[in-house]
C-alpha cells in the first residue's frame, strides 16, 4: 500500500526536523520551513528535464511532487542497467527514507537561500539554467542524506552530483551545509566546488 499525502507530509516533516540543525536554520523558523504543499498529480510541469513520474521539490512554487504510485522500476532499470533493484527503490520510490530526505533538502535549501530560485526562472526563461545551478542544487539537497543517511553513491545515475558530494565533503565535512547552502551560485563557482 501506498502512503498517503498526510503519511507523506508526516514523513517530509520528520525529515525536515532531523535537517533543520544541520542547516542551521533556528527552531523558531522550522514551523515556517514547514509551510508547503503537496500535489499528487501534476496537471502542467514546467520542468522538461524532470520525469513527471519521480517525486520533485518545485523551488518556484513551494510544492512537493509525490506520484500517487512509485515510478515505473521496470523502465529505471532498463535506462540504467548498472543499477540494482535496491539502490534504484532507494533513488526513485516515493516512501524511501532517502528519496524524502533529498526533496526535503531542496526545501530547506529554498528556504535558506532564496536567491536559488532565480536560476529556475532564468530555465523557464531560456530553457537553460546557470552553469552549475542544477549540481549546486542537489549536492545541497543531498548532504543531509551523506550525513543521516549514507548509502553508496558510485551506483547513482546521477554519479555527477554525488562525486562531487564526496569530493566536497571529504573536503570540508558535515559542517560546511549551513554555509553550502546559502552561498551564491558564483561563490560555490569561485571556490570550485563541481568538478564538472
Amino acid at each position: 500500500m501506498k502512503p498517503s499525502t498526510p503519511q507523506i507530509r508526516k514523513l517530509i516533516n520528520e525529515a525536515i526536523n532531523n535537517l533543520a540543525p544541520l542547516f542551521e536554520i533556528p527552531a523558531q523558523d522550522i514551523e515556517k520551513a514547514s509551510q508547503f504543499t503537496i500535489k499528487r498529480i501534476l496537471s502542467t510541469w514546467p520542468y522538461q528535464d524532470h520525469s513527471k513520474n519521480v517525486p520533485a521539490y518545485s523551488y518556484l512554487d513551494n510544492f512537493f511532487f509525490f506520484p500517487l504510485r512509485n515510478s515505473d522500476l521496470k523502465l529505471f532499470s532498463e535506462m540504467h542497467p548498472n543499477l540494482d533493484k535496491q539502490t534504484i527503490k532507494e533513488i526513485f520510490c516515493i516512501d524511501s527514507k532517502f528519496t524524502i530526505y533529498h526533496e526535503a533538502g531542496h526545501r530547506l535549501h529554498s528556504f535558506v537561500n532564496p536567491q536559488i530560485v532565480e536560476g529556475f526562472k532564468q530555465f523557464l526563461k531560456t530553457g537553460k539554467r546557470p552553469e552549475h545551478h542544477h549540481q549546486l542544487c542537489e549536492v545541497v539537497a543531498e548532504y543531509g542524506n551523506k550525513i543521516l543517511n549514507p548509502r553508496d553513491y558510485s551506483l547513482s545515475p546521477y554519479k555527477y552530483c554525488y562525486e562531487d558530494i564526496l569530493a566536497i565533503f571529504n573536503k570540508f565535512g558535515a559542517s560546511f551545509l549551513p554555509r553550502l547552502a546559502r552561498m551564491s551560485l558564483d561563490e560555490a563557482i569561485e571556490l570550485k566546488l563541481f568538478k564538472h
